[in-house]
């Protein structure tokens, strides 16, 4: 092997750790803004859960509908007498806030 060829050699080298950090440096970049978009996202869904909390019927937790214990013993569920079915608090949907 000649100096020219340990030359290209090294010079072929040192080329791939440049692009191999760059490349490191990209990534690591996109990750961070990955993360920053995941939080404010997951920001955004808690502000969201605590407002519509405030208007969720607390009988049957929003899901319109309760469970209960039939005549035969068997568990079902029924369209809740709280909120009728609306899963919403009926003061709410009465005031017409939501």
């Amino acid at each position: 092997m000649s100096i020219l060829d340990i030359s290209k050699l090294s010079s072929r080298l040192y080329t791939k750790k440049e692009m191999r950090t760059k490349i490191i440096a990209e990534y690591t970049q996109k990750l961070a803004e990955i993360d920053k978009e995941i939080a404010e996202e997951k920001e955004a869904l808690t502000r969201i859960k605590e407002i519509l909390s405030l208007y969720t019927c607390k009988a049957c937790g929003g899901s319109g509908e309760e469970r209960f214990i039939d005549a035969a013993g068997s568990r079902d569920s029924r369209k809740c007498g709280t909120c009728r079915g609306t899963g919403i608090e009926p003061e709410a949907g009465e005031e017409g806030c939501l």
